[in-house]
């Protein structure tokens, strides 16, 4: 009896059942249910109708095409699980040392190890549920043949696996860092790292190849310690054997259990600090920091040997100076200015270092990428990253207050919701200017690069409207991401709530407004034969994408490229106005806080800092 018992407290798994007891009660939980089943039937849909408009809707000719329904579903299935799980499983255990309840949990009967495994369970459970979804829409592509049982295999264990590494990262991270933010870059920026440096060094003739790794062959052998799925797609069109792709699992699913048991050590051994908390983050900067200024440090000491020395009379009036002036800006903009590390100039080097050493690295001959291609590569990753900063900075704005407990000081204080706006966003407006100044470099280098005479068609764009709408479409995303996440951080308590609100906008935006109008399409029974305007023009998202590839010409098919972009333009500008307008507007009737100046100084949309 007394082992039955011990077995049963094993096996009870507390944190798991607060969790998903928790999750069943959330309004959001079946929403996000309905919206991702509606967007894989909509997926599944409208790649049907593809497939039965190119063989005239004939039955007998669209058997055996089920792998392409297959194969649709499982890359947006990825998407999803790439796009949603990091931000909901970096918060696992750092979410609890944040609200100080992390002590109580491991003095309890968990320990480190169970509490490590239930916050794991606790996010692969929801996850594996909501891609269950999957499985009727598989019945129906199984149906029209293509491919057999092993593919449906192959498909369930590449959505497992990828489950499996991202929730491993992010419980890494949490059980490493001390606030949900930290664990949030650094899963992001892990997850990137782990795409990108197998790739790179199997160009560099670094990676191992052939029977090293299970008798894999060749460039194959670069994908199997994380981005194995895309070999594991080779199964569904029967390139690849089943045995083949079993072992190419092992090399993930190690490096992810490694992960979750470097996780229970890292909580065993610190329990309430995090390893990498506010000291070592504060070491590591200061030494980056030396590091990156000794070359200013050597130039001023060069120059001030060269300067005649000053006679001791102009020293003996030291005293008689006037005494430094305090900071111009506001208490609460030079708090925000301190908080983020990148305002100061160490940083900023920093990144513009690791950007001119990834161009670099993108243009050697082994990577067969033609300039401009890998300009492009880093303005598509840069934009990417910057927009996560602008959101995650516009995330804290106020949700940070509400967890140090300082929101009724910043509301008592003699200022107006507008300047405590403008204060707040301090930081991001100087990141965005530096960012804009970035992609300006950027869109310069690209320019300079081209080959007009060779590369006209491809290539060359007309110089003065790619570089204004290239930089006013830059502009746009950075300042929809930084309002976006402002409004949500107004009226959630937490950072993390509202970074993922944030980024389901974000990707509604891109996506959704093309996926609404393909289904109102799909149901009136429209198609899309060439004769109406493309529907992807509605996007900004794909409109951006589309100019800095140049393909807008082909997207637009009868409408020319600046109409495009003008009409496009316009309509992004007037989304964004409208936000920042609307924040403004009502930040506080959300704070509660009655503060009318805003529409007393009149024109509140004008971007005035």
């Amino acid at each position: 009896m007394i082992k039955l018992s011990r077995l049963q407290m094993l096996l009870d798994f507390p944190l798991l059942k607060r969790e998903l007891t928790e999750a069943a009660y959330r309004r959001r939980t079946y929403a996000l249910r309905c919206i991702v089943a509606g967007i894989m039937l909509l997926v599944l849909i409208s790649n049907y109708q593809a497939i039965s408009a190119g063989n005239g809707a004939s039955l007998p000719m669209i058997l055996g095409r089920g792998i392409d329904l297959v194969q649709a579903l499982l890359y947006f299935a990825l998407w999803t699980v790439y796009m949603l799980l990091p931000a909901m499983s970096c918060s696992a255990i750092s979410s609890e040392r944040e609200k100080q309840t992390l002590g109580l949990i491991l003095i309890s009967r968990v320990s480190p190890a169970g509490l490590v495994l239930e916050k794991f369970l606790g996010r692969l459970l929801p996850m594996m549920g909501l891609l269950s979804l999957t499985a009727p829409l598989l019945g129906i592509a199984y149906a029209m043949g293509g491919f057999g049982v092993e593919g449906i295999l192959a498909s369930v264990l590449v959505l497992f696996v990828a489950c499996l590494q991202v929730i491993s990262v992010g419980i890494l991270w949490s059980s490493l860092m001390a606030t949900s933010m930290q664990a949030f870059w650094c899963t992001y920026l892990t997850l990137l790292a782990l795409i990108l440096v197998p790739v790179g060094l199997y160009y560099q003739d670094l990676m191992p190849t052939g029977g090293l790794l299970f008798g894999l062959e060749g460039g194959e052998t670069c994908f199997v310690f994380y981005i194995f799925m895309v070999y594991g797609a080779e199964v569904l069109l029967g390139r690849v054997a089943m045995s083949g792709f079993l072992f190419s699992c092992l090399p993930p699913i190690g490096l992810s259990l490694a992960m979750i048991a470097v996780s229970g050590l890292a909580v065993s051994r610190w329990r309430m600090e995090a390893p990498l908390g506010a000291t070592g983050k504060a070491q590591g900067l200061h030494a980056a920091k030396w590091i990156l200024m000794f070359p200013l440090r050597m130039l001023r000491s060069l120059f001030s040997r060269s300067q005649p020395r000053q006679p001791e009379a102009d020293q003996s009036n030291s005293q008689d100076r006037k005494p430094k002036s305090l900071a111009r800006m506001r208490a609460v903009a030079w708090r925000e200015m301190n908080r983020t590390p990148l305002v100061r100039l160490p940083a900023q080097i920093l990144v513009v270092f690791l950007i001119v050493a990834a161009l670099l690295w993108l243009a050697q001959p082994e990577y067969f990428i033609r300039p401009p291609g890998n300009v492009i590569i880093v303005h598509f990753c840069l934009m990417l990253i910057s927009a996560l900063l602008m959101a995650s900075i516009g995330s804290r704005t106020f949700t940070s207050e509400r967890e140090r407990e300082t929101m009724d000081l910043l509301l008592t204080t003699p200022l107006s919701t507008d300047e405590i706006l403008r204060d707040k966003l301090a930081a991001a407006t100087r990141i965005r200017t530096f960012l804009m100044l970035v992609f300006a470099g950027l869109v310069i280098v690209r320019l300079l690069s081209i080959d007009y005479e060779n590369n006209r068609q491809s290539y060359a764009p007309d110089p003065v409207v790619y570089a204004v709408s290239s930089m006013l479409y830059c502009y746009l995303h950075l300042t929809f991401c930084t309002w976006i996440s402002v409004m949500f951080s107004l009226f959630l308590k937490t950072q993390m709530r509202a970074m993922i609100g944030s980024l389901l906008v974000i990707l509604g935006i891109c996506f959704g407004t093309l996926m609404v109008l393909a289904m109102l399409m799909t149901l009136f029974g429209i198609r899309d034969d060439g004769s109406i305007p493309n529907p992807a023009l509605i996007s900004p998202f794909f409109v951006y994408v589309s100019n800095e590839v140049m393909e807008l010409s082909r997207l637009s098919r009868d409408i020319s490229a600046i109409s495009v972009l003008i009409l496009n333009l316009l309509g992004y500008s007037g989304l964004v106005l409208g936000l920042q307008t609307v924040v403004r507007l009502k930040a506080g009737e959300w704070l509660g806080r009655k503060d009318d100046e805003i529409q007393q100084t009149g024109r509140p949309w004008l971007m005035d800092w």
